[in-house]
């Protein structure tokens, strides 16, 4: 049975200009932005698009869990939705057996903010505790670090 772990981030920056920077470009900016927590993402296959295979390497920030293989599930940029499965390395075949984690972002309640929806699906392998808190921090820490980059660059 799944496992879930799920919040919600305001940020100051438009839903359109988070979306893009997180799920179109996320592959340049994050190792640029947040290089303690992914030091570099590399494409394996595909255009960025659905289906593209990718290779995190993370940063220090992430012990323990040196790179995972990861595949786009989708990518819809009139939901502002994008979805990632696991394919291999970090806790994959030891402590779960998938991964899944899905951000969507929507207006905020004030005019060029937005709220961003983060969650992560994960089937454990027996009984394994929750998905650590960590996991939580990692993805609001991100999600700032971008908001902050893009208030820098409309500055």
């Amino acid at each position: 049975m799944a496992q879930v772990l799920a919040t919600q981030v305001e940020l100051k920056v438009p839903a359109k200009a988070i979306w893009k920077a997180f799920a179109v470009d996320g592959h340049l900016l994050l190792p640029k932005v947040v290089p303690q927590v992914i030091s570099s993402v590399e494409i394996l296959e595909g255009d960025g698009g659905v289906g593209t295979v990718r290779l995190v390497k993370f940063g220090p920030a992430v012990p323990g869990i040196p790179t995972v293989k990861e595949k786009i599930e989708t990518l819809d940029e009139e939901k502002l939705t994008i979805s990632i499965v696991g394919l291999e390395g970090g806790p994959l075949g030891t402590l779960v057996s998938s991964t899944k984690v899905t951000t969507s972002f929507g207006p905020g309640a004030d005019a060029g903010t937005s709220i961003a929806h983060w969650c992560l699906e994960v089937v454990p392998i027996g009984e394994q505790p929750p998905p650590p808190a960590e996991a939580e921090q990692g993805a609001i820490h991100t999600l700032k670090a971008l908001e902050g980059y893009l208030l820098s660059q409309n500055n």
